[in-house]
């Protein structure tokens, strides 16, 4: 195999470039159970899914998404930068945003005295 600086002096570098590509192309995530979960409760395969398509299903199926996103909390704080670009990383910014939208929802039904929306400035 040819060290960085031999494919560029040979006139290689194309190749050694496209070698470079499908390595970092290539690189795989850890398993989560977090994505196991989703994936075995009929999402299918969610490694190329983006987080508009999570939240779409995840709005047809409001108990997952409160149940993914509180076992997302442990594993948000302790996360790397990189984490919300893995599949993980995608699923619980989508459960998140459901969940959220269903409390704030049942806090608006409960609140039944017209406080949470007021028009114009007193």
């Amino acid at each position: 195999m040819r060290n960085r600086k031999s494919c560029l002096l040979s006139g290689g570098g194309a190749g050694c470039l496209l070698a470079a590509i499908i390595l970092v192309g290539c690189s795989r995530e850890g398993s989560s159970r977090i994505v196991k979960l989703v994936e075995e409760a009929g999402a299918g395969d969610l490694h190329a899914a983006s987080v508009g398509s999570i939240v779409h299903w995840f709005e047809k199926h409001p108990a997952l998404a409160l149940k993914t996103d509180s076992l997302c909390v442990g594993v948000r704080t302790n996360a790397l930068a990189k984490w919300p670009e893995t599949t993980e990383g995608r699923v619980c910014n989508a459960a998140s945003q459901v969940a959220g939208y269903i409390v704030w929802q049942r806090s608006v039904e409960t609140n039944n005295d017209h406080q949470t929306f007021q028009g114009g400035s007193k």
